[in-house]
């Protein structure tokens, strides 16, 4: 064995190492998890009430406008399809409200359903709104509009079974989510949250256009144009935010931007507080038809 490997013991005890020329690297340590924003008490309260609102109200658009007493027009029908889209999503709010209480236990196929019927809420939204500023221009078949809008919102959302998963979060608590590390995954959700962010502006813009050029005197076209306009206004501003904030995650995830520790924390929350504000979007739509819905109003008195 070489002795030139072998230290004295007493040469060990009198070594000292200084650190004044070690300067630490932001780089190239790992970002550790921040705590969720909001609280998940939070969220599941403000979950829970979305789900109550949004199921009573949607609900009872669905009995009113079904009712055989009720008379049904184009808008009507456009209406109705929305009113059974939110519907769909204020149901989505429960499972959502059980990820965040104790996290995910309904299985890897309950977490795909979830994301198909998430991103199908969003998909046939955008179209049944773009159907309606097609209404507000010119007059179109409402009824098979609408069944495109579900058809095709159906067939868009099926990806999200592919790749949404259950992932452990921290320690045995699961959760689920769509992931975007796959080479298919990553233009896909940048799809989804262009078509989020970027499609309902520009309907809400194309649903402003006969509003601002009527010149009728005809209070009935006005309060249906006004109403359109609401609907794709509220859209625009409770669900575009957090498609921003998750364009911007989905970016990150794909190295197309320099990600920094505080960028990545500063993302994560805008996405969990624009979350829970699309989440309210589902009981909205409801209190905008008994403000300007001029039908609605004279049924119920």
């Amino acid at each position: 064995m070489p002795t030139g490997l072998l230290l004295p013991v007493a040469h060990l005890q009198n070594v000292t190492v200084t650190y004044t020329d070690f300067t630490i690297n932001p780089d190239t340590y790992a970002c550790f998890p921040s705590e969720a924003v909001p609280h998940p008490a939070v969220q599941v309260a403000l979950l829970l009430l979305a789900f109550t609102l949004g199921f009573m109200g949607n609900f009872s658009v669905l009995v009113l406008v079904g009712c055989p007493q009720f008379q049904r027009a184009s808008l009507g029908i456009y209406l109705l399809n929305l009113a059974a889209n939110d519907l769909l999503s204020a149901l989505c709010m429960v499972l959502r409200a059980i990820d965040a209480s104790s996290g995910w236990t309904l299985g890897d196929v309950g977490c795909r359903v979830l994301s198909m019927l998430s991103d199908q809420a969003l998909y046939t939204g955008v179209l049944l709104l773009g159907g309606l500023c097609m209404h507000s221009l010119r007059r179109a078949n409402s009824h098979l509009l609408c069944t495109l809008a579900w058809v095709f919102g159906f067939f868009i959302a099926l990806p999200a079974v592919l790749f949404s998963r259950v992932s452990h979060l921290s320690g045995h608590i699961l959760t689920c989510q769509q992931h975007k590390g796959r080479a298919l995954e990553l233009p896909l959700s940048l799809l989804k949250n262009l078509v989020g962010f970027a499609i309902p502006p520009l309907l809400f813009i194309l649903s402003s256009l006969p509003y601002v050029c009527f010149r009728s005197n005809d209070w009935k076209n006005k309060w249906e144009k006004s109403l359109i306009l609401s609907l794709t206004l509220a859209f625009t501003i409770f669900r575009s935010p957090y498609h921003i904030s998750a364009f911007a995650s989905t970016l990150m995830s794909g190295n197309i931007i320099e990600v920094n520790c505080h960028l990545l924390f500063s993302t994560e929350r805008a996405i969990g507080v624009t979350q829970m504000l699309s989440n309210c979007h589902c009981f909205v739509n409801p209190i905008l038809y008994c403000l300007l819905w001029n039908k609605i109003r004279e049924f119920l008195c």
